[in-house]
């Protein structure tokens, strides 16, 4: 549900993997998590909520993690998206014959799911590697640097200022997985041999944003898949395919 942050989101898993676990006790059988983009984030939140739970599950024997194309520092694409210059979304709005991409952009800054997808804050992108350390926005949590796009951003097709509007509490519930000690950064290290991470390929993804001039502009890296570049999928204590 796009509209919930990752920690009520983690409950729900939570509830449907104790059913799980329950259900094959007797005899006992091995439980798999494969989780897909978005859904590896939800499954790092109930592994940051629900420890315990987690080690029912991994130390079962042939318990396995695969994550398919997660955003694990979050993804830049999502940054694209709600300063109006993505693809998608811009394929909505000339859809949609009553709302303007100002109001589409709303109604995608409204949901906390969304949001969960910004980029860490601190995580070192390549717009910093490629640029210096100025390069690097300290934090897309802060409600400061969509006030700041807002007055900068310029698009020939749709006008000056079209940014999501961002409220610093939709922000807050949005940033939950990042603020937990340990769990922004990796993974329980007893199941290091049991945790798998499978890339994709893509020939271009966002992977930063910089100012140059007096205009901000994407980056993009072919080191990617189709939303996630290789860096930001990069999780300590995780096994590459």
């Amino acid at each position: 549900d796009w509209r919930l942050p990752l920690d009520q989101l983690a409950d729900a898993l939570a509830a449907r993997v104790k059913a799980v676990l329950d259900a094959s006790a007797n005899p006992q059988r091995p439980v798999r998590v494969v989780a897909h983009s978005m859904g590896g984030l939800v499954t790092r939140a109930m592994i940051a909520k629900y420890p315990a739970l987690w080690d029912a599950l991994m130390q079962r024997p042939g318990a396995r993690f695969v994550m398919l194309g997660t955003p694990n520092h979050g993804s830049h694409q999502m940054v694209e998206m709600l300063i109006g210059k993505g693809d998608t979304v811009r394929m909505l709005t000339h859809a949609d014959l009553k709302h303007s991409l100002q109001q589409v952009l709303d109604l995608v800054g409204g949901f906390r799911g969304p949001l969960a997808l910004l980029p860490r804050p601190g995580f070192i992108d390549e717009a910093a590697q490629t640029g210096g350390a100025g390069q690097q926005l300290p934090d897309y949590f802060d409600p400061g640097a969509w006030d700041t796009f807002r007055k900068e951003m310029r698009d020939f097709w749709f006008g000056p200022g079209v940014v999501a509007k961002l409220s610093k509490p939709s922000l807050d519930e949005a940033a939950w997985l990042w603020r937990q000690p340990g769990a922004a950064t990796s993974l329980p290290a007893a199941y290091q041999d049991r945790t798998y991470y499978v890339h994709g390929v893509a020939s271009s993804t966002a992977c930063g944003i910089v100012k140059r001039s007096d205009r901000w502009q994407m980056l993009a890296t072919p080191r990617s898949e189709e939303h996630t570049s290789e860096l930001q999928s990069r999780l300590h204590l995780v096994c590459r395919l």
